[in-house]
């Protein structure tokens, strides 16, 4: 299981950094100018962030045009089609989380799809504020929103 955040100020459909408190401190450390930060983020700066607490993959195989899952998948509040085995996805291949979508979207590329994929499964928890401290480098979780 793995938690992921995402800065609601620097989150779009890609993000500039590991979204895990280790990767946003370390990005914000830095000036970031093509986000529209000219310098390093302050110390004990605070920013609203949204979390998904991901399960592990789903591994989807597909044999003579037909699916097959390692669990079947179930409704959830977000699921994508990863790049390959612990990396990330194509906003095209981010899914609605019903299984409707998931089959639906596997069946669209099932003509090319020769080796196993890896579909994400998220799960969306509280938003919570974090705190970000540059001595020592860190980012803590201050409170749930």
């Amino acid at each position: 299981m793995m938690r992921a955040y995402y800065i609601e100020e620097f989150a779009d459909e890609i993000i500039p950094c590991n979204p895990t408190l280790e990767g946003w401190a370390e990005w914000l450390s830095k000036a970031a100018p093509e986000w529209g930060r000219d310098e390093p983020a302050k110390d004990e700066s605070r920013h609203r962030a949204a979390v998904l607490r991901f399960d592990s993959d789903i591994i989807a195989t597909c044999t003579g045009g037909e699916w097959t899952f390692s669990r079947e998948p179930q409704a959830t509040d977000f699921m994508a089609v990863r790049w390959g085995p612990e990396l990330g996805w194509d906003a095209d291949d981010i899914l609605d989380g019903t299984v409707d979508a998931l089959k639906q979207h596997l069946s669209s590329i099932a003509s090319w799809a020769d080796q196993p994929l890896h579909i994400a499964i998220g799960h969306s928890e509280p938003a919570v504020m974090l705190v970000y401290h540059a001595s020592p480098l860190r980012m803590i979780v201050e409170a749930i929103q």
